[in-house]
């Protein structure tokens, strides 16, 4: 469930997920995994993301496309943003300011903007980091 996808380039993206495992919510596996459909060759790869973790935000600029922040367990959230890179096929991991969920990330200009969102338990937040 709430795997994330994007296209960067010639190439789609499909990271990150979780499955509940039984009734309680306690039981839920986080995923790593990155499915990358490389659309010139019309074949299939995997990677992972630097963290297992779902709901994150995700966004392409350019050649560049991130999977920020998200959700690592029941109550816990990521700082994280793991940058693909469609041109070199290379990933990074920068840090953001704060580890968040349920926030936007969007494409203007070639940058990247993350905003608003919250930390676990209900800590709002009302700002926007931005990578270029």
């Amino acid at each position: 469930m709430y795997v994330q996808g994007l296209r960067a380039g010639n190439e789609v993206l499909f990271a990150g997920g979780f499955e509940v495992l039984s009734f309680s919510p306690l039981d839920t596996h986080f995923f790593d995994v990155v499915a990358v459909y490389h659309q010139a060759a019309g074949t299939w790869s995997t990677t992972a993301l630097s963290q297992a973790r779902a709901t994150m935000g995700v966004a392409v600029a350019g050649n560049l496309a991130v999977f920020a922040g998200g959700q690592i367990s029941v109550t816990q959230v990521s700082d994280l943003a793991d940058i693909y890179e469609s041109v070199t096929d290379n990933w990074d991991v920068d840090i953001l300011q704060k580890a968040v969920v349920n926030h936007s990330v969007v494409s203007v200009q070639n940058q990247l903007l993350v905003a608003g969102g919250i930390a676990f338990p209900n800590t709002l937040f009302q700002t926007v980091e931005i990578f270029t």
